[in-house]
């Protein structure tokens, strides 16, 4: 049914296709160069809880100088906190990738021997460069088989997918369509949880609005939650990491 949609949806975007294209490579020259943090392992003791995140710029901490200060960061430190032990974590992810990249290149790299948890972040890459459905599922099955076979029945979270219609760079334009196509992939993604026990996705959609509202942060605007136009602010990496932890304690991942 998704494969029909996309390709129905491709042909409503068929006109407009050269125009987006001008539009993303005029955002692409505009857009700073902004480089991961290197700081992607924190080490510890065998024994600590340790999180394997994988995926693509927003895992990767893309707008922030150190991981301490982005997603996998802030989430070990409340998760040390709930759980009163020493949180390990390795960071495996990289800006531009889409899941057929994650999963022919990056999980090769995985170090880790073992895992507690799990994060995955994909699917704006697989939006904006128009993956098909089937592809998308695909390779996020293959992902999915080989972290089971690897560390068996840990817990895998998909994090939230990204707030396209939001993105200030954005145009009209491709916010429209990026995002149905966004729609699309996530769809397909919640079909594909339901195969496995010890997967889960954290379906709420996730925006610099609703942060604001939430936190009560009248003096925020929408480019505070943004470094790029795009890529997230540090401030959203603490927010985006609280509304992670609460789904982990809500859905008792946690111990």
């Amino acid at each position: 049914m998704n494969q029909l949609k996309y390709y129905w949806r491709l042909a409503l975007a068929a006109p407009f296709i050269p125009l987006m294209y001008y539009q993303a490579r005029r955002i692409r020259t505009a857009m700073p160069d902004l480089k991961a943090p290197t700081d992607s392992y924190k080490n510890g003791a065998v024994e600590d809880f340790h999180i394997l995140s994988l995926g693509e710029s927003s895992i990767a901490s893309i707008g922030v100088d150190s991981q301490q200060h982005g997603l996998t960061g802030y989430l070990s430190n409340m998760i040390e906190r709930q759980i009163k032990e020493q949180v390990s974590y390795e960071v495996v992810a990289r800006s531009g990738y889409k899941a057929s990249n994650v999963r022919t290149e990056l999980v090769p790299q995985i170090q880790s021997s073992r895992a507690d948890l799990i994060l995955i972040g994909l699917g704006a890459n697989d939006s904006f460069q128009i993956s098909q459905p089937r592809e998308w599922r695909k390779n996020l099955s293959a992902i999915l088989d080989h972290l089971k076979e690897r560390f068996g029945d840990v817990p895998v979270v998909f994090i939230n997918t990204p707030p396209i219609t939001e993105f200030p760079i954005f145009t009209s334009v491709l916010k429209y369509f990026v995002n149905r196509q966004l729609l699309l992939l996530r769809d397909e993604l919640m079909t594909l949880i339901d195969e496995y026990d010890h997967a889960y996705f954290i379906a709420h959609f996730l925006t610099a609005i609703g942060f604001i509202e939430k936190y009560k942060l009248e003096d925020k605007q929408i480019s505070h939650f943004y470094s790029d136009g795009v890529h997230p602010s540090q401030l959203t990496y603490r927010l985006w990491a609280k509304e992670i932890f609460e789904f982990l304690v809500s859905s008792k991942l946690l111990k």
